[in-house]
This record gives structure tokens, sequence and C-alpha cells, in this order.
């Protein structure tokens, strides 16, 4: 009974986020006015798929696939980085800039969100390692880079794992 009640009052929350937001001719009065943060929705669909059965791994679906294409893109776009002389990085870098731009704008599951932050902090990372040696840096500081970026990848791919596994 708790979770009929539950859902019931997710959708009203959800149709009441709706009806705030569009548009009317007749301005709401102050005491009239519900306001709710997209934050809130998300919150409130969370919570449905929770209670609802739905796994990390099937709401995150759609994502898996998006990122596990951008990860072979970066890898592929990393590969050809590394095997570029110093003097011509500056194409393969804006490539792999390019990527890594195309990951931060996807947008996981909650319960995904993690792995997303990883993938990208192992980005950072590289990029970062690859703009040190163009700039002829200390090759300690570069490995320290490359050597931090591959923690990120671990995680990535832990998380990864972790969600197609709920």
């Amino acid at each position: 009974m708790k979770k009929v009640i539950v859902v019931i009052l997710v959708f009203v929350i959800a149709l009441l986020g709706v009806a705030c937001s569009a548009e009317t001719d007749v301005a709401p009065t102050p005491s009239k006015v519900i306001i709710i943060e997209p934050s809130g929705l998300d919150k409130a669909k969370n919570f449905f798929a929770e209670i609802t059965g739905q796994t990390c791994a099937s709401q995150s679906e759609e994502f898996l696939v998006e990122i596990q294409d951008i990860n072979m893109r970066w890898l592929d776009a990393m590969e050809l980085a590394d095997s570029t002389s110093r003097m011509s990085l500056s194409g393969p870098i804006s490539d792999l800039q390019l990527i890594r731009r195309d990951a931060n704008k996807l947008e996981p599951p909650e319960c995904a969100e993690g792995a997303k932050d990883a993938l990208v902090m192992h980005m950072d990372y590289v990029l970062d390692g690859f703009l040190l040696f163009m700039a002829q840096e200390p090759d300690e500081d570069i490995s320290a880079q490359f050597s931090e970026a591959w923690d990120w990848m671990d995680i990535y791919l832990t998380k990864l794992s972790t969600i197609e596994k709920s």
C-alpha cells in the first residue's frame, strides 16, 4: 500500500512540475505557485525507478552505449596522439579535447554519474600530460600525469562494471 501511495505522490509531483512550467495568460497568485527545481524532479524520477525495481543497468542502457562509444573514440585518438611527434601534437590534442567535451556533455542517470566523472578525470589527466610533453616539462611530471590518468581509467572501468552488474 505504501508503494502505491509513493508512486501516486511521484506522479503528482511530476504533473505539478509540468503544470507549473506551462505558459498561461493569467499569472498565478504567489500562494498558488509551486516551484519544483529540476534536481527535485530528477530525484523523484530516481526514487520512482528504485521503487519500481529498475536497476542501475536498466536505467543506464543508453548512457552505457554512449559512454563506451566515446571511450573507444578516445582510445583511438589517444593512440594516434601517442605516436605523434612533439611538434605535431596540437592536432591530435585538439581531437582529444573535442572527445572530452562530448564525454562531459553526457547526462547519465544518477547511479552512473561516477563512471562519467571518472572517465572525464582520466581524460583531463591525459590532456594535461600531453600538454606537459609539448611544453618539454620534466619527464617525472609527465609520467605522474599519465600515471594518475590510468588510475582514473581503472576507477572508470570499476564503476562501469558495477553498473553493468546491477
